[in-house]
């Protein structure tokens, strides 16, 4: 899994991003990390493999023109420098960053389909890598490349070719290419505007009077703000973010994405209180949602990482959890060059576990 933000206001959107990614970027990234900001009209991006520190001191990241735009920090899955996201579609007009992966909704597309028709137009992938990497797509002569590349590409065929705009090509390409993901967009030809489509990964949009911020976790939200609302993106959902409105759709997939209940979010809290009670060092994000796997139904689709994001926030504001960071090995590919990142663990901090079960914290987000 990885971690995504999205930003639009008056401020300037690259500090604003590199801000929001340090607060997450441990929870299951860090080791590919990239931003894209729109301004006049034009996509500025910047990507490496490392972590937000190494973005900001060799790229000058936090520098990129724009009011509004995205950032992404991956997992360590395979792929060198070009494949950390954004992703921008073959002609620059937009850029794509996602957070998941197959998962259950892969059993319902043919893996390389996509890539296939996409190179039969002639689209030429910048991801293309003569290795083997783990279950990603492959082009018809056996290369590997990247499913969100392949994403943004099809997301910009379906705009140029059925006169869709970005959100609405997203929900084709979802439909088309399902997984168990969330995906934001960004068009140079839509000003001030953030696409969405997701079916089960995790994403809050926040408001107040005159920002707005996306995140995978609320976590992720400056604390020097005041907000109107932080809410999370409905399952099985497309539609577009602005200063003024969130405009939501609802998509049918091919398999049922569960949804989380107060009843799901109170066992989720019992799980992760149980894990980090038992526990005599901090935990990874991993090991605090692994005990909640099991409320989840194993004939289709949930959302896990939704739910644990949840009440890891509320732990966190009410001060029934500290997080810690901790140094770290980086990807494969940047090991000898001594590239390293930070992740997070989480330890609990009161011990009084029944009032820490009762969540009482000051503010719950808004389902």
């Amino acid at each position: 899994m990885c971690n995504i933000a999205g930003y639009i206001g008056p401020r300037p959107a690259a500090p604003v991003l590199c801000g929001m990614m340090r607060r997450q970027s441990g929870f299951c990234g860090g080791y590919y990390s990239g931003i894209v900001t729109c301004y006049d009209g034009k996509l500025a991006h910047a990507k490496l493999l490392g972590d937000m520190d190494l973005l900001v001191s060799e790229l000058r990241a936090d520098t990129l023109p724009g009011n509004y735009g995205l950032i992404h920090s991956r997992s360590r899955s395979g792929g060198d420098s070009r494949w950390a996201h954004p992703f921008l579609s073959f002609d620059g007009r937009i850029a794509y960053i996602a957070n998941g992966s197959g998962g259950k909704l892969a059993a319902f597309r043919e893996r390389d389909a996509a890539v296939e028709k996409l190179a039969a137009r002639g689209y030429v992938f910048d991801t293309a890598d003569d290795r083997r990497i783990g279950s990603y797509p492959r082009l018809p002569d056996g290369r590997s490349v990247h499913g969100s590349e392949a994403m943004a590409f099809l997301i910009r065929d379906h705009m140029l070719t059925d006169g869709l705009c970005t959100a609405e090509a997203m929900r084709e390409s979802f439909l088309e290419y399902p997984a168990e993901i969330v995906g934001l967009a960004v068009s140079a030809d839509e000003p001030d505007t953030i696409s969405f489509a997701r079916f089960n990964k995790p994403c809050v949009i926040a408001r107040t009077a005159d920002e707005v911020f996306l995140a995978s976790t609320a976590i992720a939200l400056p604390d020097d703000r005041r907000y109107i609302s932080i809410t999370p993106v409905p399952e099985c959902s497309y539609g577009t973010v602005t200063l003024r409105e969130t405009r939501i759709s609802r998509m049918i997939p091919p398999l049922e994405v569960v949804p989380v209940t107060p009843s799901v979010l109170a066992g989720t809290r019992e799980a992760v209180l149980g894990a980090l009670e038992g526990a005599d060092r901090p935990l990874s994000f991993r090991e605090v949602a692994r005990p909640a796997a099991g409320l989840w139904p194993r004939d289709r689709v949930g959302q896990l990482s939704e739910a644990v994001y949840e009440v890891l926030y509320e732990l966190y504001r009410d001060g029934t959890v500290s997080i810690e960071k901790q140094d770290a090995p980086g990807a494969e590919e940047g090991a000898a060059a001594s590239i390293r990142t930070t992740v997070f663990k989480f330890r609990l901090t009161r011990r009084d576990a029944d009032t820490c079960r009762q969540g009482k914290g000051d503010y719950t987000v808004e389902h």
